[in-house]
Order: C-alpha cells, then sequence, then structure tokens
C-alpha cells in the first residue's frame, strides 16, 4: 500500500520529506500556540499530525540507511522493523 509519505520519499526522498515533516509540525505549533478561535486550533492540531505522520513514517528508514553495522546486527535491525511497520 501507498501512502503520502512513501510517494513524498520516492519523489522528493526522506531528507526534502523529513524537513517538510518538520516544517508542518512547526506551523501547527504556531498555529495551536497562538490560536485565538477554534477553527485556528483545528487547523493547527491538522497540521501537527501531518508532521509528526510524516516523521514517524520516514524516520525509521533513514536511520536504517546511515546505520554501520554488521550484517547479523543489520537482519536484527530490519526484522525489528518489519515487525513494527507491519499491519497487524
Amino acid at each position: 500500500m501507498l501512502t503520502a509519505v512513501t510517494l513524498a520519499c520516492r519523489h522528493w526522498g526522506r531528507r526534502a520529506t523529513m524537513l517538510l515533516a518538520g516544517a508542518s509540525f512547526l506551523a501547527g505549533v504556531v498555529l495551536c500556540t497562538t490560536a485565538v478561535a477554534l477553527g485556528m486550533l483545528i487547523v493547527g492540531r491538522i497540521f501537527l499530525g501531518f508532521g509528526v505522520g510524516f516523521a514517524n513514517q520516514a524516520m525509521p528508514f533513514s536511520l536504517l540507511q546511515s546505520l554501520v553495522i554488521s550484517w547479523p546486527a543489520r537482519l536484527r535491525v530490519h526484522a525489528a522493523l518489519n515487525s513494527y511497520l507491519s499491519p497487524t
């Protein structure tokens, strides 16, 4: 199943996708902090959700690519990520 994060990572790369997630999270924080109406708070929460969701999905694979570890340890990390990311 392809999600929006998967497509963004394929098109722009993981680094740009994580920067997008950080910018979305920051925009959500600013909106929630300065909210003077219920609509601003709701929009801020939506931005926060996108930021956290994008970062949660893009970050584990980015960390995995930057690891310099032995093959047996790498297989354990892959197994752990597969169990974490597999749908139940």
